[in-house]
């Protein structure tokens, strides 16, 4: 299977039937249904992925997303939350940035 033919099969619903798959199948094996969820949360982060990729714009970025990713794996795993929460004041950094420095 070429490269094209992949990145079509997943953008078109594989990638949404693979993360499906893979959490059935960690819960089945492992009783892992709880922190395995977070699986679900790559799936918007994935789409505006490829947006950015083919845009090229950073207002496309999932940059949000995988803050709130970061922070509940890192809050579930290991509890900090507290420290954590501090990677939310850099969204609005983060946006700020690329209206000043992300014109194409």
């Amino acid at each position: 299977m070429s490269m094209k033919k992949l990145n079509t099969f997943l953008y078109d619903g594989g990638y949404v039937c693979i993360i499906a798959f893979v959490y059935v199948l960690i819960g089945v094996i492992f009783r892992i249904w709880h922190p395995t969820w977070l699986l679900f949360l790559t799936i918007p982060c994935y789409y505006l992925w490829e947006e950015f990729k083919h845009s090229r714009d950073w207002h496309e970025f999932p940059y949000s997303i995988l803050c709130v990713i970061l922070y509940l794996a890192v809050g579930f795993d290991y509890g900090l939350w507290h420290p954590m929460w501090i990677i939310f004041i850099t969204v609005p950094i983060y946006h700020v940035g690329v209206e000043h420095f992300g014109h194409k």
